[in-house]
């Protein structure tokens, strides 16, 4: 059953309707795939430029709290013809996806008055694609995961226009709501969880949102303590707790589109669901923006190297790993996938439809679409290659231990002023500029010793970036510094060109206070968040810019700061 095409499997969901004309909308016409459809969103011009203005910034993604909600706002959406009323929209994203030029957004059509204007549908996510810059990768990664079996959501295609200003394509992506969860489970009644940096253990249930009814929260309690326990793991009873063969299921396409954000590779990203009472959890896929790497270049800042063939930093993939018969049932499921769903010529072939499809509909923030296509291309035409030899060599070392999620504490604060004319990027001269910079870490002055500042462009991915992409890409102040004895000391920020150019009030910010040279420096993982009033507002190289800062410092432990070592798990 698994041998459709991916082509066959888009279209499948289809029904070949068009609104156009109609009162009503259709989800199953709207998250097809097969056209983009225009959306057009109007606003108050105030409300607008408030929704495009608010961030989270490196404090609020790094943050070992819940990140705050956006704020809604009231408005009308207009999808294929179809105009909506008094709906609600509001910003979305992390520190990827943010941005104050195309937003990402969600669209809810109850937030204010009830009303059913599309059928299946309670809301628009609108993705801006930032991260995936091919455009593509949420579409193919959520109909591979539905190719083996998994509950994953539909990607449709918009046009978006927010107040006459054409923003490009986005991909509307199912929300997992319960119009989702009746069409996967044949039931919204059960209990939901949504994991963002959190995993399924004791010291970290706290961050897991809840969606849905709380019913199962003894069953999560229980898997917790179960994941934390002793070894051996109890499988026997871990079968009671969760579906394993979906699971199986779901960490071997993750690890199969080298899905760098997921669950299993990066703890985040991902949603629990007990469908009844006593029933064992169900696993459901989200932030594929990640999925096949190339099309984004990885974390920035981070070396990734290929993709494994196999993630287990997180709790459940990590304790499964090193239960001795796991890692063949493992094998044996990832095998099988690869000889029945993972076709590279029906990928290919889908690949090249949406680049048709998608191509005219993208705006001049987009421009590097066709160049991260290919490499996708690439990607999908090595990577049997890349786990047949990782087969050969079975089982691959794995981290020893899971990841402890990040937490973080309140350490500090920092105050101070800087100047400087900015770069075109990163490189460059030394740091130039002016900078004073008081730090308390722990009640305790922390000795920082400005020697120069940078401005720069920040730019995602591994790539050489676009013309566009640089005029959009977010200031990068970096002041570097010294202790007394003379080690390297920066404190670095980033800032919304946009805001600095268009804005006159003080500017939500957030960055790093790193051991080293650097944006992302090393030592202990020190966020910085605040804001920063400036007092020359240059938003070009060359230009000046300058102003002051207020800070508080945040330190994280866990997460990606804490590798284990690796070894190989059993194979039987």
């Amino acid at each position: 059953m698994f041998a459709r095409s991916i082509v066959a499997l888009a279209l499948a969901a289809a029904v070949p309707i068009s609104a156009k004309g109609a009162t009503t909308l259709d989800a199953d016409d709207l998250l097809a795939g097969t056209r983009v459809v225009p959306v057009a969103i109007t606003l108050p011009t105030d409300d607008w430029d408030a929704l495009r203005r608010e961030s989270r910034g490196p404090g609020g993604f790094f943050g070992g709290g819940q990140s705050k909600s956006f704020t809604w706002h009231q408005g009308r959406v207009t999808i294929d013809g179809v105009t909506i009323v008094d709906a609600g929209v509001r910003k979305k994203g992390l520190f990827g996806s943010i941005d104050s030029v195309r937003p990402s957004m969600l669209v809810d059509f109850n937030r204010y008055v009830p009303q059913h204007p599309v059928d299946g549908l309670r809301r628009l996510t609108l993705n801006n694609n930032k991260q995936d810059t091919s455009c593509v990768s949420q579409c193919l990664a959520y109909a591979l995961f539905r190719a083996a079996g998994v509950p994953a959501p539909r990607v449709g295609f918009a046009a978006v226009t927010v107040n006459d200003e054409f923003l490009g394509l986005y991909s509307n992506v199912e929300a997992v709501k319960k119009p989702f969860l009746r069409r996967s489970f044949g039931s919204s009644t059960g209990s939901l969880y949504e994991g963002t940096l959190a995993d399924l253990v004791p010291s970290s249930l706290g961050k897991l949102e809840i969606e849905t009814h709380d019913d199962s929260r003894r069953q999560l309690e229980r898997l917790a303590r179960l994941l934390e326990a002793e070894p051996p793991l109890d499988l026997r009873a871990l079968e009671t707790l969760v579906d394993l063969d979906a699971f199986l299921s779901s960490w071997a396409i993750e690890s199969l589109i080298g899905l760098w954000d997921g669950y299993t590779a990066n703890q985040n990203n991902y949603f629990v669901y007990f469908p009844s009472p006593g029933s064992p959890a169900r696993f459901i896929p989200w932030g594929a923006d990640s999925a096949f790497p190339a099309a984004s270049g990885g974390m920035p800042g981070f070396s990734r190297g290929p993709s494994p063939v196999i993630s287990a930093q997180s709790a459940l993939a990590n304790r499964l790993a090193f239960t001795p018969g796991v890692m063949s049932r493992y094998r044996a499921r990832l095998e099988e996938i690869l000889a029945t769903v993972w076709r590279e010529e029906d990928l290919l072939a889908e690949i090249d439809r949406l680049e048709t499809l998608l191509t005219p509909h993208l705006s001049s923030a987009q421009e590097g679409m066709p160049k991260s296509l290919e490499t996708v291309r690439g990607f999908v035409r090595r990577r049997r290659d890349d786990i047949e030899k990782a087969l050969a060599d079975w089982p691959p070392e794995l981290p020893s231990d899971y990841r402890r999620p990040m937490v973080s504490t309140r350490i500090g604060s920092a105050h101070g002023s800087f100047s400087t004319m900015q770069r075109s990027s990163a490189d460059g001269d030394a740091p130039s500029g002016e900078a004073s910079v008081a730090i308390t870490v722990r009640d305790e002055p922390f000795e920082f010793v400005p020697t120069g500042v940078s401005a720069y462009p920040f730019v995602m991915g591994g790539r050489a970036p676009s013309t566009q992409a640089l005029a959009d890409a977010p200031i990068a102040v970096t002041v570097s510094g010294t202790r007394g004895d003379g080690s390297a000391l920066t404190l670095s920020f980033m800032l919304d060109r946009r805001l600095v150019r268009d804005s006159n009030t003080d500017l939500a910010a957030g960055g790093m206070l790193t051991e080293g040279p650097g944006f992302f420096g090393k030592g202990p993982m020190r966020i910085v968040s605040g804001t920063v009033a400036l007092t020359a507002r240059g938003a070009d190289p060359e230009s000046p810019i300058a102003g002051s800062f207020q800070f508080v410092i945040d330190e994280n432990s866990g997460g990606f700061n804490n590798p284990s070592p690796k070894k190989k798990p059993p194979e039987n």
